[in-house]
Parts: C-alpha cells; structure tokens; sequence
C-alpha cells in the first residue's frame, strides 16, 4: 500500500484523535473505521491509500489510544466491548463537522468506510446519520445481520434494531465467504431486510476468510483484496458527488 502520500495524526477534539491525508484538492470525504486491533500503523496505510486515490481520508481512533497486537485475541474484544456503539457515532460526527471546516472538505459528501469492527459501525453510522451519509462500504463486520434482535455479545443487531428507513446512503457489504465467524445465512438476513426496506446495496463476497483485506495478518488474500479495493473505489466514484474522476488504477 506504498503511495508516497504521508498520513498525519492529530487532536481534532478533546479526546479524539485522527490519522488524516488529502489530495491537493477539495475531496469527498471517506471516514476509515478500523479493526478490533486499534488505530494502528495499518491504517495509516489505508488511510494513504484511500487519499491517494483522489479522497480526504480520515481515520479516527476508537480506541483511545490503545492499540492491540494481533495475536492479542482477549485483548481486542476487550477493546471492542468497551466500544459503544453511541460513543462511534458520536466521534463520526464530530470527524464530519471537523472535516466540514477544513478547505479539502467544505462542504463535501461523506462516506464511510468500515473493516471488522468497523464494518458493523460504518452500517450503524449510515442508519444513525442518515443524509449525513452518502456512501456506506462495510467489510467484513460482524453481527450486522445476525439471526435475533441481539448478537452473541449482547448487542443490538443493526438490520433489527433502530430505523433502516432513516438511510440514505448507497450500502456496500464485502464479506469472505470462507468465514467461521459471519455465515452466508448472516449474508441472507442482510439481503432480504434491506431488501424489504428497498435500499440500494451491494454485496460481494470472496473466497476467502475473515480479514483478508488486511496486509499485516497471516490471513491476507492479496488477490480478493486487490478485486475488493477496485469494487470498493468504483462504488465510491459512482456514487458521491464530484468525486475524482480519471483512469487511476483502483487497487
């Protein structure tokens, strides 16, 4: 993910810290939610990456401040437990008005950008925010459509809980379908509730396990993860508002 664009990290509010790059231009804004391992040197990766393709990325910490080794199991749900839901939606707002202010995002449209953990927020925060939101792309994030009205944490489940009609954003879910831990039936839910409430959506799914976009654990697939990223980008262009246009080589 080496793009030569350098990731800055900063206080934009008492308690909320961001990884953050831009183009030289106004950009559309994409809001990076991370994984269950903390803001960690990954997603300043990411965050370049997105930035280098014509974005204002933004990557605020959930954790604070806390970042979890990946062999660290016991610890990252730790840290997600402790992760309200309330608490997420709180900090994209926050994001959204701090990147409003800025000349690269005056005004621009915000989409969101979930891996893991953070793709079950980025559902949440496109159903909490509404017209805030105008793309929603979740990776990979558990429990979103899990059978039930609560999750095996205790946890509302999104497609059952709160106002699916309050979307407006156009959703993109990207699942591995190798994945012990989100079943196809989990797939199925998401497609006949969004279904029912005739939202646009996509969902794309790979031959590959749970977090396979991720370059750092053993469980990478580079080739699902190049497809991903090019579907991820091309879902973007088409639907935010001036959005960057060329032949850049989404991958």
């Amino acid at each position: 993910m080496t793009t030569g664009i350098t990731t800055k990290r900063m206080t934009i509010d008492p308690g909320v810290l961001i990884s953050a790059a831009h183009p030289a231009e106004k950009s559309p804004i994409v809001i990076i939610l991370h994984e269950a391992f903390g803001l960690n040197s990954h997603f300043d990766d990411v965050v370049s990456h997105v930035a280098s393709h014509g974005f204002f990325a933004i990557a605020p910490d959930l954790f604070n401040g806390r970042v979890i080794d990946y062999t660290d199991m016991a610890g990252a749900m730790e840290a997600v437990g402790g992760c309200s839901d309330d608490k997420v939606v709180e900090i994209i707002r926050k994001v959204i008005q701090w990147a409003h202010r800025q000349p690269e995002g005056a005004g621009a449209p915000v989409a969101l950008l979930g891996f893991c953990m953070g793709g079950r927020l980025a559902f949440i925060g496109a159903r909490e925010l509404g017209a805030q939101i105008t793309s929603a792309v979740c990776c990979y994030g558990g429990g979103i459509g899990a059978e039930g009205d609560v999750d095996r944490r205790g946890r509302p489940v999104p497609i059952a809980a709160g106002n699916l009609n309050n979307i407006s954003a156009s959703l993109m879910f990207i699942y591995g379908n190798q994945d012990a831990h989100i079943p196809p039936a989990e797939h199925a839910r998401i497609v006949a509730k969004l279904g029912e409430h005739q939202k646009p959506f996509v969902l794309e799914t790979y031959p590959a396990g749970h977090g396979f976009m991720s370059d750092r654990p053993n469980y990478y697939h580079p080739a699902c993860a190049r497809d991903a990223w090019l579907q991820i980008f091309s879902h973007l262009l088409r639907h935010m508002e001036d959005a960057p246009s060329g032949g850049a080589d989404y991958q």
